[in-house]
């Protein structure tokens, strides 16, 4: 079968771009694998196989609040559509501990201009009333967002746009994709199960994958840096008692620890409750184009060696949380260059690409949207610029 359209990669973006695409009732499919079984079989991972991510609408630039404001938009009507709940709007809280920075700077007016509702912080003291369980020290400056900034939940979220996706006739392959070859009649694309597949448009989205497997001709300019998440084991009561915790970006910087970004506790898929705290650390790694590296860290890799500095940053913040135990996820974090925003962009006529930034999760459905129109139509919606967007290739 030749279709319309097929979406490589059945990730945030990749499933929020077909969803999008599927409401033009042309045949489109996509195509991607679910989590693995086995992680030694698995050729690519998602991002992070986790319950929580942080939800904000003023992002670190226009164009990233653009996407931000056009996705928690869509929210409530793809729950609707979808009857699957994939958005907590439980607010988000900003804090950077030495001060006013570039980006509380900015927010004022971005908040204005989008408006977008927010309560700044001039004080630690202005905070603490606010937020008791949190911590800051003297001099810390911040921004709050309430609902509907929060969190989502990845797994919801795809499961939501694949639903919505198979109700408006879409096609979902659970393949691996290796090969993408354009011809003059159309795009023909192999996958390591033996499996060929043809259309008259493809999509790339393969997030930070899509420098490998012979997806692209050329390669993107991304950066590929590994990412450790600590995920804190709450009893019920506990967690309970912080049900009302906002998501919180905060601006540590210290020689272990820097960037923190937490989400409330959340119920796993195990049963139990974890409160999910990741960041930068001085020991990631930096993977180049290697994709043998890659999934070494995914199978392998010594998360749990960063527990003791994770842990100690969060306790910093928050010493009167009980935590029963503690334990690691691994993550890789793709981020783009030269203008910072997520590519939304074309190769040629047939061929497309879109990639995420390190915080495209929380404004996928609205680069999903973007990356729609553009193919169908030939231009990007109205309030979005394509420059904004423009994909770099090495």
């Amino acid at each position: 079968m030749l279709y319309d359209i097929i979406v490589i990669g059945k990730g945030l973006i990749g499933t929020a771009t077909a969803r999008h695409l599927s409401m033009t009732q042309q045949s489109i499919a996509i195509i991607g694998p679910d989590e693995p079984e086995n992680m030694d079989q698995a050729v690519v991972f998602s991002s992070h196989y986790d319950s929580g991510r942080v939800q904000r609408m003023v992002g670190q630039t226009d164009a990233m609040t653009k996407l931000n404001v056009a996705a928690v938009n869509q929210y409530p009507v793809l729950a609707h559509l979808s009857g699957i709940p994939f958005h907590t709007g439980i607010g988000c809280l900003y804090v950077n501990p030495t001060g006013t920075d570039d980006f509380l700077m900015q927010a004022k007016r971005r908040a204005h201009q989008f408006g977008i509702e927010t309560k700044f912080f001039a004080s630690t003291d202005e905070l603490r009333q606010s937020f008791p369980e949190f911590v800051f020290p003297d001099g810390a400056k911040g921004m709050f967002e309430p609902a509907p900034a929060g969190h989502i939940s990845p797994p919801n979220l795809i499961m939501a746009q694949l639903n919505v996706f198979k109700k408006n006739g879409g096609t979902i392959f659970k393949d691996t994709v290796n090969g993408v070859t354009v011809n003059n009649r159309c795009i023909e694309i192999t996958t390591y199960q033996g499996n060929i597949f043809q259309a008259k448009k493809v999509v790339i989205a393969a997030g930070a994958f899509s420098n490998f497997s012979k997806l692209l001709p050329r390669k993107l300019d991304l950066v590929l840096k590994s990412e450790t998440v600590l995920l804190a084991r709450l009893s019920s009561a506990e967690a309970e008692r912080l049900s009302t915790l906002p998501s919180l970006l905060y601006e540590m910087d210290t020689p272990e620890v820097e960037g923190i970004y937490l989400t409330q506790p959340i119920r796993y898929p195990d049963g139990h409750h974890y409160l999910k705290m990741g960041c930068n650390l001085p020991h990631d790694i930096f993977f180049g184009n290697d994709l043998t590296a890659i999934q070494k860290w995914f199978r392998k890799g010594d998360s749990a060696a960063h527990i003791k500095e994770m842990r100690e940053a969060l306790q910093l913040i928050m010493p009167g949380m009980k935590v029963d135990d503690y334990v690691t996820k691994r993550c890789i974090l793709p981020r783009t260059q030269k203008h910072k925003n997520p590519y939304i962009g074309k190769i040629d006529e047939q061929l497309f690409v879109t990639a995420g930034n390190g915080w495209s999760a929380m404004c996928s459905d609205g680069v999903g949207y973007v990356m729609a129109a553009f193919v169908v139509n030939g231009n990007f919606p109205a309030g979005f610029e394509a420059a904004d967007y423009e994909p770099v290739f090495l």
